[in-house]
Parts: structure tokens; C-alpha cells; sequence
């Protein structure tokens, strides 16, 4: 077995080793390109503590194309999303303006509300200051809502001495309506 290495290993080395020195003399980089593709080993690189190789291109290429596909479909996923969510925008909004107008009619209602309890109030300071059997008849004159805001806007001992000097019916009608 030793002479195989004496006879043919060693001299196709030796031969190798003259022919690499002689191609390097004459300006052809053998070392370099030895380097190169022993470089390219991934063995030799994690034994000199170099980092891996990057994967061949068609990998990089197939990977990337994966993530394409992944952030597309992610892509997609927010337009719906944001689509949804513009109609419910859209919805809320509408509702939002439903509600400012029904406030601002509620608004207005209680200024008028608000209005006419501040006259009936003074309504009422003028029949107190008249005698109940006057105050009574005039006041049966006025509308059923604004008899009753006037006579909420006085005192018990007041009120009671008007609805005296009304008819039964007109003075229970005006009781049963929280006057």
C-alpha cells in the first residue's frame, strides 16, 4: 500500500505543487482562485469563523417572492379593512349629524320652553298681585298649556285661591296636568 503513495500520490502532488508555483510566476493567480473555491466550502468557512454563504440567487429569489405574496396578501387584507372601516365612518357621521340636528332641535325646544316658563312666571307675579276671582277669569281665557305653566310658576297658597274661584272641572283638568 505504501508504495501506491510512493509511486503515484507523491509524485502527482510534487507535480501539482511545481505546476501551481510555475503558473504563479508566470502572473496566473492559483492561489487566489485555491482560496476562492476552498472559501466556497461551507466546512472551510465555519472552521476559519467565517459566515455563511448566502444562499444561491433562485433561493433569494423564491424567498422573496414568498414574502411578496405574503405582504400582498397583507396589503389586501388592510384595503378591505380600511374600506370597512371608511363605511362605518361614513355611518357614524351620518348618525353623528342625525343626533346634532335632533340636539339642536332639542336645544331650541328648551329655549322656547325655557322662554315661556320665564313669561309665564311673570305672568304670575301680575295675577298673584290680583284678586283670585280676577286672576281666575282671565286666566281661564289663556290656553290650557300656558294656564298651567302660570300656576306652576306660583306658591301652593296662591294657586290654591285661583283654583278656587274656577270651575270644578277646569280646576281638576288643571291638577290632573301637574299645575
Amino acid at each position: 500500500m505504501s508504495w501506491i503513495f510512493y509511486y503515484f500520490l507523491l509524485p502527482i502532488l510534487a507535480s501539482a505543487l511545481f505546476a501551481g508555483i510555475a503558473m504563479q510566476i508566470v502572473g496566473i493567480n492559483v492561489i487566489g482562485k485555491i482560496a476562492a473555491a476552498t472559501t466556497q466550502t461551507p466546512v472551510v468557512r465555519r472552521v476559519l469563523g467565517e459566515s455563511p454563504l448566502a444562499p444561491p440567487v433562485p433561493r433569494q429569489i423564491l424567498a422573496l417572492r414568498r414574502q411578496l405574496t405574503q405582504k400582498t396578501a397583507e396589503v389586501a387584507h388592510l384595503r378591505r379593512s380600511v374600506a370597512s372601516l371608511g363605511v362605518k365612518l361614513a355611518s357614524d357621521q351620518a348618525h353623528l349629524a342625525a343626533l346634532s340636528r335632533q340636539a339642536a332641535a332639542d336645544l331650541s325646544q328648551a329655549r322656547k320652553v325655557g322662554a315661556a316658563a320665564q313669561s309665564a312666571s311673570k305672568q304670575a307675579t301680575v295675577y298673584v298681585d290680583m284678586s283670585p276671582n280676577q286672576a281666575a277669569v282671565i286666566l281661564a281665557q289663556q290656553s290650557f298649556a300656558q294656564q298651567v305653566l302660570v300656576l306652576r310658576a306660583m306658591n301652593s297658597a296662591d294657586k290654591a285661591s285661583i283654583l278656587a274661584d274656577m270651575s270644578p272641572k277646569q280646576a281638576a283638568k288643571l291638577l290632573q296636568a301637574g299645575a
